[in-house]
């Protein structure tokens, strides 16, 4: 998995547009998918999604990764199209 590899700084973010749910259900879909995909996504220990504790306006989601290089997170964004 190549993914995050010489990141320069920072943490790495992804931004999802929601197009036939609501925000509150990609989540709960996203979610669920990144549990299935555990292994795969190289999720850390208690890495799984959850709401980040960054002080922003909306919400943003979390999850933390591990590969040999190290630890880092992914802040997930999700916005309504």
């Amino acid at each position: 998995h190549d993914y995050a590899l010489g990141h320069a700084g920072g943490e790495p973010t992804m931004l999802g547009y929601v197009f036939d749910k609501s925000v509150s259900e990609a989540k709960t879909a996203l979610s669920a998918a990144i549990i299935k995909k555990r292994s795969d996504l190289k999720i850390a220990p208690e890495g799984e999604w959850r709401e980040s504790n960054l002080a922003v306006s909306p919400p943003v989601g979390e999850t933390r990764h591990e590969l040999t290089q190290g630890a880092f997170t992914i802040y997930h964004i999700l916005t309504q199209v």
